[in-house]
């Protein structure tokens, strides 16, 4: 147990595991100090959502509740494994910002008692380049995507911008380009060029295709 706390404090990490159906952290590394402040009895899941960049929380809205789904789904197949990955920033007590990448590792066990667990790592980043035009987000089945993070597994995920998502959510939520435009103080040309831009980058031609995939990976 020393070994693995000098490993993650030499890579600036931290990670806590716990029963993800009911929600409760079983074990918290003490080098969650070093990187955001807080003691390990600190922590609660609640505590460190609160710590999030506000610019951050509209991307990561829909993730708890994507999590926390894989967990039912999971519990019902009773087998099988998910992994979660995204980028995020957490507001320290002292109000410095933390750049940092949320992994996390849910699994079904009957040991020590049948349940889905989760074991959640937090890395540092801030020395590694993240790519502008890249929001980093992952849930799958591929287990090469928990490891140290490095710039090509940061380069995984969307390619959509801050406001092609916005225009997303709200074509999610049934509203038209006139719409939108008026709501984001836009021009409807502009709404538009944001909507085949974003049907380009898919190589689609149905928005709602999109939209649904985002749901499912909890990033809408």
């Amino acid at each position: 147990m020393k070994e693995m706390e000098t490993l993650l404090r030499d890579r600036k990490q931290f990670f806590y595991a716990g029963d993800l159906l009911a929600m409760r952290i079983d074990f918290t590394s003490q080098g969650i100090f070093d990187l955001i402040g807080l003691r390990p009895e600190e922590l609660t899941t609640g505590r460190i959502i609160r710590m999030i960049h506000p610019s951050d929380l509209a991307k990561l809205k829909s993730f708890p509740t994507r999590f926390f789904r894989s967990g039912i789904e999971l519990f019902e197949k009773k087998g099988g494994e998910e992994f979660f990955s995204v980028t995020v920033r957490l507001i320290k007590p002292d109000g410095h910002v933390l750049h940092a990448l949320y992994q996390s590792y849910a699994f079904y066990s009957t040991m020590p008692y049948e349940s889905v667990f989760a074991i959640i790592v937090y890395t540092d980043i801030s020395n590694l380049s993240i790519p502008k035009n890249i929001q980093h987000h992952y849930v799958g089945c591929d287990p090469s995507l928990f490891r140290y993070p490095d710039e090509d597994l940061l380069q995984t995920g969307h390619h959509f911008s801050e406001r092609e998502l916005e225009i997303l959510r709200l074509v999610a939520r049934g509203m038209e380009s006139e719409d939108i435009a008026k709501a984001l103080f836009l021009s409807v040309h502009t709404v538009n060029t944001h909507r085949r831009n974003i049907l380009r980058k898919k190589d689609s031609t149905n928005i709602q295709d999109i939209i649904f995939n985002l749901k499912e990976q909890g990033v809408l």
